[in-house]
């Protein structure tokens, strides 16, 4: 085990899959937790730390795919929910997202 969840603003349900950089640092997701519950964008570094690199909130809900990285370290994903209401007036539609960490 490299790093267990605890559900508050480190996020919670870690969801698809992670992906490394060149340092030894893995990112990923998670589908709840943050500072609105809504999930996050997470690192963990070769020495253990974990920490919150972005909290969803009003940019989009529960991210749920795998990271793709770029060669200048942009980390990208999906989100489940957010973005344009027009097909759910609740949840939203989902939108592609772009982090640089």
């Amino acid at each position: 085990m490299l790093y267990r969840f605890k559900g508050g603003t480190d996020g919670d349900a870690p969801q698809g899959g992670v992906v490394l950089d060149g340092k030894g640092n893995l990112y990923g997701t998670t589908r709840g937790g943050g500072g609105s519950g809504f999930g996050t964008v997470w690192t963990l570094a070769a020495d253990g730390t974990e920490s919150a690199v972005h909290a969803f909130g009003a940019d989009g809900w529960y991210p749920n795919s795998d990271l793709a990285r770029d060669a200048e370290g942009n980390l990208y994903g999906t989100t489940a929910a957010g973005g344009d209401f027009s097909c759910d007036n609740y949840a939203g539609c989902g939108l592609v997202f772009k982090i640089t960490p």
